[in-house]
């Protein structure tokens, strides 16, 4: 079934999808504005944001906004990226109402009491510390740091203990009232409802919030581009069982024409069990236990990365290995046999992500704020499909070890480990 797409006169844009009789109503509400809209001094304000929709209204207290959505059997929860933010909930088609009515009460009733800022801001130097004992986490963000220096997309999410100590509440009030206007909202739906008691909904509880029908937007920033052409390696001394390595290619952005021809080429280097790097290190070497390679696009360019966890002792055989498979991908190409079957397993794995409903509505969001549209899935398939094998050998020709940003969470200084790297 097709999904119904509404742009209201003020901007704000409605996505809905009907579903059969048995789902829940999910609904996610996307602000665009993540820290790529922030400052090196207030870093970490959007998703300190995000925590304060959670710490009480004019009407519900913290502890009353849970039991609410628990006493209608509602999930309920949000999370910050680097360009949006989104609030989210799940429920009984027949709680519909009530659970729109929490959300709207959250999202535009907040008080901003100074007790909770503070509070939260010891809640949120407590997710500080956890993130940094999340080795691959750190390691990735690091990378970022390293990678899009002097951009917008180097900052953290959550910002630092230095950033948010000096985030009071006229600041937290202020970026609100900037940032969450009509223009910069997205809400996406699922339900086994009609589409008018959807739009009816969201209009009551969403954009009645909104009155004037005039376009508010926010001055456009030029977007600079990732401009990565030297190599750059780092070690992060932590006590682990397992050293935990990253390798990241800088590419192309998220506009790129040749994104499909990037997701094949990940999927046939890393992408599961018939990888040519889970075939050789892991199954055959068994120099690591997990190998992997992902894909992460921004306006501001993109990261083809490279993950594994192995031993210490076993870390420059693995990469000597690893190097080699790259080499010989880079020099000779990948097969038709390869990208017949990365096509196969691409469109596998996105119909099963399309059985969630959350990953539906999560990734029209996404769609929204890079495109200004949806992806359909058939867009999808459609590129997928037309990929050709000399196009994926285009962009593995492209790699470059002289372009690249490597990192490892080991016992000891281990940086020098990426040598063999070197040109």
């Amino acid at each position: 079934m097709k999904p119904y797409i509404k742009r209201l006169s003020n901007g704000a844009i409605f996505f809905y999808l009907k579903t059969d009789k048995q789902s829940q109503m999910r609904i996610n509400i996307g602000v665009k504005v993540g820290c790529e809209d922030e400052t090196d001094d207030n870093n970490g304000i959007c998703h300190f944001i995000e925590h304060m929709m959670f710490t009480g209204t004019k009407t519900r207290d913290a502890k009353q906004i849970n039991f609410d959505f628990e006493n209608i059997g509602a999930e309920s929860n949000a999370f910050t990226t680097k360009t949006f933010t989104c609030y989210y909930a799940s429920c009984l088609p027949e709680k519909a109402e009530e659970c729109a009515d929490i959300l709207s009460d959250m999202l535009f009733n907040t008080t901003f009491d100074d007790k909770q800022i503070e509070k939260e801001r010891k809640v949120i130097y407590n997710e500080i510390d956890k993130n940094n004992d999340n080795h691959s986490q750190r390691m990735a963000e690091e990378i970022s740091r390293i990678m899009y220096q002097g951009l917008p997309f180097s900052r953290t999410i959550i910002g630092t203990k230095e950033t948010l100590k000096n985030i009071n509440r006229d600041a937290l009030l202020e970026f609100y009232k900037k940032n969450y206007i009509a223009s910069n909202f997205i809400v996406t739906m699922t339900a086994p409802f009609s589409k008018g008691k959807a739009l009816k909904l969201v209009n009551k509880y969403i954009f009645e919030h909104f009155s004037s029908d005039k376009i508010e937007r926010l001055p456009q920033q030029k977007v600079e581009k990732i401009d990565f052409n030297k190599q750059s390696f780092f070690s992060i001394q932590k006590d682990v069982t397992q050293d935990k390595l990253q390798l990241s290619f800088s590419i192309d952005d998220a506009y790129s024409s040749r994104l499909p021809c990037y997701e094949m080429l990940c999927c046939i280097l890393g992408g599961g069990a018939s990888s040519r790097l889970f075939c050789k290190i892991r199954e055959d070497l068994g120099l690591v236990y997990s190998i992997y390679s992902s894909l992460s696009f921004s306006k501001h360019g993109g990261l083809l990365n490279i993950s594994l966890g192995t031993s210490a002792g076993n870390v420059s055989q693995a990469l000597c290995e690893l190097k080699k498979v790259l080499q010989n991908l880079i020099d000779n190409g990948i097969t038709q046999e390869e990208l017949d079957r990365a096509k196969i397993v691409t469109k596998t794995d996105y119909y099963d992500s399309l059985e969630n409903n959350r990953n539906i509505v999560t990734d029209a969001i996404s769609s929204f704020v890079y495109y200004n549209k949806y992806i359909t899935p058939e867009d999808r398939l459609k590129d997928w499909g037309m990929v050709t094998l000399e196009q994926v050998n285009e962009v593995a020709r492209d790699l470059r070890f002289g372009k690249m940003c490597a990192g490892i969470v080991s016992n000891i200084n281990s940086k020098e480990v990426f040598d063999i790297f070197k040109s």
